[in-house]
């Protein structure tokens, strides 16, 4: 038996000293950089910034000349043939062969490939703003869970110190009730709370483990990986400016504005591109390469013979009519800047909506604060005097137990008002545009 009491402790310090193990305490900026460094949502946001980078490359490529090579063989049978005395002569020979090198270069098309460039380099400058949209968002929801799961920790500390209490407490009144001093209905009454204590600590463990999935998701670790967040806030506000600066202030630094805008911008270079299409171009081409069935009086080539060519020259194509399909595409492209417009204005009214509420959100939850420090002071002293009361006999059981309470949760309401003022000033930041990372 002593033996199997060795393996069990033994089992149960290696098990303590793994579970620790697994335990990573991250401070809030470490969780926020893996995050972002990893999160599938970016990674294919980046994507978008690659693309946009090669169709950068692709239109450009309208400076670059082209350059075709081309080889044919073709057998003609029968061919047309005449009689000079004896022999017979064909025009062409029966194996043609033809191999040539085409290079062809616009000299100049009035525009056409430098507003290409812009586009796709403004379209690239649209897919990169919306990476910081992308990475506020995923910040700010890193950070609510974050602070959601230092406040349960908390939480789950002070229960666990109501638990321990209320334990010592029924032990005393259980050696009470064996002199008599105490009552049965004492006894069950503290049990009561014991174990409403211990459901409500059940409930903060679940909701512990909810907050800690989403976390490790959002991380991209394994949904077992235990996280323990630091209760270090900063209650703090960020700002003193007034609502009207702050919605001012929103405009000009707000993800969703610089992108609407530079949208505008695309939707400007894709009307010159419009206008453009019709423009003339200017081309130059040469063609060099060797190819059969010449007859050359001055020199002993035969039909049979690869023989050098060479064409070379300038073209100048001006589209006459296209089917009023530069007119159409306009108006789409005005179309689509004025439903820009709206977008902008909508955005405005979204943003000032945003700015208000967190405002509201901020002094709702700064006011709370002081309110619940006054309350745990109040708690703290009407436990003291319950303690002293009780020892004297002048209140029952159930009226120190009631005190113990108040003060375990005016505690906990602090707690989580601090939590909720935390949030809203980030949640004010993210209205106001302020990087979250």
């Amino acid at each position: 038996m002593k033996t199997k009491n060795i393996y069990i402790i033994l089992a149960l310090i290696l098990a303590s000293f793994t579970a620790n193990a697994q335990t990573d305490t991250l401070r809030l900026d470490s969780v926020i950089t893996r995050v972002l460094r990893s999160h599938p949502t970016l990674l294919d946001a980046q994507e978008a910034i690659n693309i946009a980078e090669n169709q950068i490359k692709i239109a450009k490529s309208g400076y670059l000349p082209t350059v075709t090579g081309s080889a044919s063989y073709t057998r003609l049978d029968p061919v047309s043939k005449i009689k000079f005395g004896t022999q017979d002569f064909s025009f062409i020979p029966n194996d043609n062969y033809d191999i040539s090198v085409k290079y062809s270069q616009i000299l100049y098309d009035f525009g056409k490939t430098a507003h290409s460039v812009e586009l796709e380099q403004a379209n690239k400058a649209v897919s990169e703003q919306n990476i910081e949209t992308l990475k506020q968002k995923l910040a700010m929801n890193t950070i609510s869970t974050y602070y959601v799961l230092a406040y349960l920790d908390k939480a789950i500390s002070i229960k666990d110190e109501e638990i321990k209490n209320l334990n010592n407490h029924l032990q005393f009144i259980e050696t009470k009730a064996k002199t008599g001093s105490a009552t049965q209905f004492e006894i069950l009454t503290t049990k009561v709370k014991i174990s409403n204590t211990e459901s409500q600590k059940v409930d903060l463990q679940s909701n512990r483990e909810t907050q800690q999935y989403q976390l490790n998701n959002l991380m991209g670790v394994s949904t077992n990986a235990k996280i323990a967040a630091s209760y270090s806030f900063l209650n703090q506000a960020k700002t003193q400016l007034q609502p009207d600066s702050l919605i001012s202030y929103a405009t000009q630094h707000r993800n969703e504005i610089a992108v609407l805008t530079k949208q505008q911008d695309v939707i400007a270079l894709q009307i010159k591109i419009n206008e453009s299409q019709n423009n003339p171009v200017l081309a130059a081409f040469a063609t060099v390469g060797g190819k059969n069935g010449y007859t050359i009086s001055s020199s002993n080539t035969t039909q049979q013979d690869l023989v050098p060519n060479l064409a070379a020259g300038v073209s100048f194509n001006v589209p006459l009519f296209d089917g009023f399909r530069k007119k159409n595409m306009i108006q789409i492209a005005r179309s689509r800047g004025n439903s820009l417009n709206y977008q902008l204005d909508n955005a405005k009214r979204a943003i000032s909506n945003e700015v208000a509420n967190a405002m509201l959100l901020v002094r709702s939850n700064k006011t709370k604060i002081e309110q619940f420090k006054l309350q745990v002071q109040q708690a703290s002293t009407a436990v003291d005097l319950a303690k002293v009361s009780f020892e004297a006999g002048a209140i029952t059981n159930m009226e120190l137990l009631d005190a113990e309470t108040n003060l375990a949760e005016s505690k906990l309401m602090l707690i989580k008002s601090q939590v909720d003022y935390q949030i809203s000033l980030t949640a004010l930041d993210l209205a106001l545009g302020n990087r979250l990372y």
